[in-house]
């Protein structure tokens, strides 16, 4: 079994999801519903539940409250909220779950099918089989990022066997490798994601960066200057030459301008 507590002020809201989770997800035992955040941080603290279902707005407090009081907690969390850009954008971020309502029995599985995928659940034994070692650090990750400026945000980027945490400023320029993607950062340093060129760039598209080339994507807080040519070419902060494509040049050049960098 998978032991759940939901945390969640609308009556109805609760109700619709243990419904759900009784219905399909019978592997699931709420241990507790809980509608106000003191109480659910002391609940949480006595029973310890494996998995919980957080609302992110209990006024007058955010189940972010919770998360900072269960620090050091061995628990996974699902949050569940209506659209919000700023949450939305920090569970991006940190490679956390998250329902937005309404959502549906598919949602739902998507949801459970990543805890059980990172929890290591055994549906032949009906228990889970290893500790979530990403789920502290993704959860500081996010704490840290709600309140931190904007060039000072971290990311989560999935790499082979895990996820890996970056500043987003120390990332230099980024390279399309096949499926994957190179990021090369300050101090040398190199990782290969398992994502694809076009989905960091996604991720990265609230920063300054900008996507050159076909095969590149720089960060222009890194970008020392640039050679004209027939599309030219940018150097980095770490010497390295990135080529911008033809097709590129015109809107690059106009970037550029606007951000008084020629």
């Amino acid at each position: 079994m998978i032991h759940a507590m939901i945390i969640e002020d609308d009556v109805a809201n609760h109700q619709y999801l243990n419904a759900m989770l009784a219905k399909h997800f019978p592997e699931v035992n709420v241990l507790a519903t809980i509608e106000e955040i003191p109480i659910a941080i002391e609940k949480v603290k006595e029973i310890k539940p494996q998995l919980i279902f957080l609302d992110v707005e209990l006024p007058p407090f955010t189940g972010f409250n919770l998360l900072e009081e269960t620090q050091g907690l061995d628990y996974h969390v699902i949050f569940t909220t209506h659209f919000n850009k700023y949450a939305a954008k920090a569970f991006k971020y940190a490679a956390v779950h998250y329902l937005e309502k309404p959502f549906g029995k598919d949602d739902l599985k998507e949801a459970m099918d990543f805890y059980k995928e990172r929890v290591g659940y055994s549906e032949e034994e009906g228990k889970v089989t290893k500790i979530d070692e990403l789920n502290n650090k993704a959860v500081d990750v996010m704490l840290h990022n709600l309140s931190a400026s904007e060039e000072n945000q971290i990311i989560g980027f999935p790499v082979l066997g895990g996820i890996d945490f970056y500043p987003v400023k120390d990332i230099i320029w980024c390279k399309a490798e096949g499926v994957y993607a190179d990021l090369r950062m300050t101090q040398d340093r190199k990782i290969t994601v398992t994502k694809t060129l076009k989905k960091v760039e996604l991720l990265l598209n609230d920063h300054n960066f900008f996507r050159v080339h076909n095969s590149y994507l720089i960060n222009l807080d890194h970008m020392r200057k640039y050679l004209r040519g027939d599309g030219g070419e940018v150097v980095m902060s770490d010497g390295y030459e990135v080529d911008v494509a033809r097709n590129r040049k015109d809107n690059f050049l106009e970037q550029l301008k606007t951000q008084g960098l020629i």
